[in-house]
C-alpha cells in the first residue's frame, strides 16, 4: 500500500539556554579556525555552517546550536562554540556562494578544544586535517569514516556482490552463504576500527563515544538487512542468518552511549527489525517495542532509547498504525520513569500537543490569502478541510503533495464541502507564489495562504508546530478529527475524509 511520505523538518534556531544535564556551564568557548586551499582557482567559497545540539542529539527546538562563518577571499574562516562541559557532536558544512554543499562531516568536540582545520581537496574523503589541542579525536573520526564509506562499502560491492540481489535468492544455502561472506567482511572491518580506537591516546569516555557514533558496522548490519527483509523471497533464511550473527556485532553498552545519537537510532531500529522477525510481520507493534526497551535497558540509556522510540518519525513509519490514545498512555507511563531531563521535557511537550489536537475544536487564526486578503479558520466552518503546511525547497512537502494530489485530492476536488488549506511558511512572497505555480508543493486548486513569517505565527505557536509537512484534518464543526502520521496510507486518509463528508451531510439534513 502506497505511503504518504511525511517526514519531519526541524527548524534550527540559535539559543543560549543551558542544558539541564549540566547545571554549571563554563564561560570559556571552544575556538575553531580553518583554511580551505583553493583547488580550482575560482575562489567561490561562501560560508562554513556548524550545527550542534545541547541535548546529546535529541534535537529539541530549544537545544540547537547553529553558527555560520563567512569564508574570506583567502579561504580563511573561524568560529566558536559554547563550552557545555561535556562532549557533544557537531556537524561542519562548507558551501559555495551559490549555496551548494562542498563538504559535510560530523565530529565530536570536548571542553578545552582549540582546533585548526585544513580542507585541501573537496572531492576526496581524506580532504581534511586537524591541528591543535584535541586534534587526535577529529583525525581519528575522519579516518574511521573514510574507511567505512570507501573501503568497507567498496569491499562489499567487490567481494559480496550477491548482497545486491539477495532478496531474489530462493536457496537457503545461497542466502546463508551470502550473509556469512558479508559477516566475514564486517567482522574484519569492525576489528580494524576497534584496533584504531584502542591504540589512540584518547580517554576511555571518548573512545566509547567514537565507537558508538562512527563507522557503524553493527548498525549497517541491521539497516541493510532491514531493507532486504521487505522484499526477500527467502525471508526465513535471511532472518535466521541475521540473528545468528547479530549478537556478535552488538557493542557492549555503557553510559557513555547516551552522548551518541547514532547509538539511540540504530539500537531502536534494530530492535524493531528483531520484533518484525520474531512476529513474521512487516511492522512492529509500538507497545511491544516500548516494553522491550523498558525490560532490556535501564537508567539513562533506557531513557534515551524511549525518547527515540516514542518521538521519532522513523519509528512511526516502521510500526503498525496506532491511536493517539495508545501514544498518550505510553508517554504518560514513560514520564513516570525517565530521569533524563530533556527526554522528560520532550514527553511532556508531546502530551500537551496531543491534548490540543485530539478531537478538540481548532483555534481560530488568520493567514494571508494569495489574493492579498486575510482568511480566518472560522470562515471555513461548515467545510471539511485538510491543513497542509509547506515551504519552497522542502523535499518531504513535495513528496506528500505528489501522492496526495494524484491519489486523494482528485477524488474530492469536485466536492464543494472539501477544502485543502495549503499554508506556506516562506517569508519571501515570491518563493510562496513560485511554489504554488510550480505545482511541486501546492496547487492553485487549493486555498493557498501564508504565515508571512516562517513559524512565528499564533497558529504554529499554539500547536507547537516545528515540522513540515504538518497535516491536520478538521470536520465541518471545526473539530480536529485526524492527524496523519508517518505510517498513514492513501486508503486511510481517503476514508477519513469520506467519513467526515458523510457526517457533514448527515448533520446538515437534521
Amino acid at each position: 500500500m502506497k505511503k504518504l511520505f511525511i517526514s519531519i523538518f526541524l527548524i534550527f534556531i540559535l539559543v543560549n539556554a543551558a542544558s539541564a544535564l549540566v547545571p554549571q556551564i563554563p564561560n570559556d568557548s571552544l575556538k575553531f579556525s580553518g583554511t580551505i586551499k583553493d583547488v580550482d582557482g575560482k575562489r567561490e567559497y561562501g560560508i562554513v555552517s556548524i550545527r550542534a545540539d545541547r541535548n546529546d542529539g535529541f534535537n529539541l527546538s530549544d537545544s540547537i546550536i547553529s553558527v555560520k562563518s563567512k569564508i574570506d577571499i583567502n579561504g580563511n574562516f573561524s568560529f566558536s562554540l559554547p563550552n557545555l562541559g561535556k562532549p557533544f557532536k557537531i556537524g561542519i558544512a562548507v558551501r559555495n556562494k551559490n549555496g551548494n554543499l562542498l563538504f559535510n562531516k560530523a565530529f565530536f568536540t570536548e571542553p578545552k578544544d582549540s582546533i585548526q582545520i585544513q580542507i585541501f581537496q573537496m572531492n576526496k574523503r581524506d580532504s581534511v586535517v586537524f591541528f591543535g589541542r584535541g586534534m587526535e579525536k577529529y583525525n581519528l573520526i575522519n579516518k574511521l569514516e573514510n574507511q567505512f564509506y570507501e573501503e568497507y562499502i567498496s569491499e562489499l560491492k567487490r567481494n559480496v556482490s550477491e548482497i545486491q540481489y539477495i532478496q531474489n535468492i530462493k536457496s537457503d544455502k545461497e542466502v546463508a552463504l551470502t550473509m556469512e561472506k558479508w559477516a566475514d567482511v564486517l567482522r574484519r572491518k569492525k576489528q580494524e576500527k576497534l584496533n584504531l580506537i584502542q591504540s589512540s591516546q584518547l580517554d576511555p569516555r571518548m573512545k566509547s563515544i567514537i565507537n558508538f557514533e562512527f563507522a557503524l558496522y553493527n548498525i549497517d548490519w541491521g539497516f541493510r538487512t532491514g531493507l532486504l527483509y521487505y522484499e526477500a523471497i527467502n525471508r526465513k533464511q535471511l532472518s535466521k542468518s541475521y540473528l545468528e550473527f547479530n549478537k556478535e556485532f552488538s557493542d557492549n553498552i555503557n553510559n557513555f552511549a547516551v552522548f551518541s545519537p547514532a547509538f539511540a537510532s540504530g539500537t531502536v531500529m534494530n530492535t524493531i527489525l528483531e520484533l518484525k522477525i520474531q512476529n513474521k510481520s512487516d511492522r512492529a507493534n509500538l507497545k511491544t517495542l516500548y516494553d522491550r526497551i523498558k525490560s532490556n535497558y535501564s537508567g539513562i540509556i533506557r531513557d534515551r532509547l524511549l525518547g527515540y522510540a516514542l518521538l521519532h518519525k522513523n519509528v512511526v513509519r516502521a510500526t503498525e498504525s496506532f491511536t493517539p490514545y495508545l501514544l498518550d498512555s505510553l508517554l504518560k507511563d514513560a514520564t513516570q520513569i525517565v530521569k533524563l531531563d530533556y527526554v522528560k521535557r520532550a514527553f511532556n511537550r508531546k502530551i500537551d500537543q496531543q491534548k490540543r489536537v485530539n478531537n478538540v475544536k481548532i483555534i481560530d487564526a488568520e493567514f494571508l490569502g494569495s489574493n492579498g486578503k486575510k482568511i480566518s479558520l472560522k470562515s471555513l466552518k461548515g467545510k471539511v478541510f485538510l491543513i497542509d503546511t509547506w515551504f519552497n525547497g522542502c523535499d518531504a512537502c513535495a513528496g506528500f503533495h505528489k501522492v496526495f494530489d494524484k491519489e486523494i485530492f482528485q477524488n474530492f476536488k469536485n466536492n464543494k464541502d472539501f477544502v485543502v488549506l495549503s499554508i506556506n511558511i516562506d517569508k519571501d512572497k515570491e518563493r510562496w507564489k513560485s511554489g504554488i505555480s510550480s505545482g511541486v508543493y501546492s496547487s492553485d486548486e487549493y486555498l493557498n495562504v501564508s504565515t508571512e513569517k516562517w513559524l512565528d505565527h499564533p497558529f504554529f505557536n499554539y500547536y507547537q508546530i516545528q515540522s513540515a509537512p504538518y497535516l491536520m484534518l478538521v470536520d465541518a464543526e471545526g473539530n480536529i478529527i485526524y492527524q496523519p502520521n508517518g505510517n498513514a496510507t492513501v486508503k486511510t486518509m481517503s476514508e477519513k475524509i469520506s467519513l467526515a463528508l458523510v457526517e457533514r451531510l448527515n448533520h446538515a439534513s437534521k
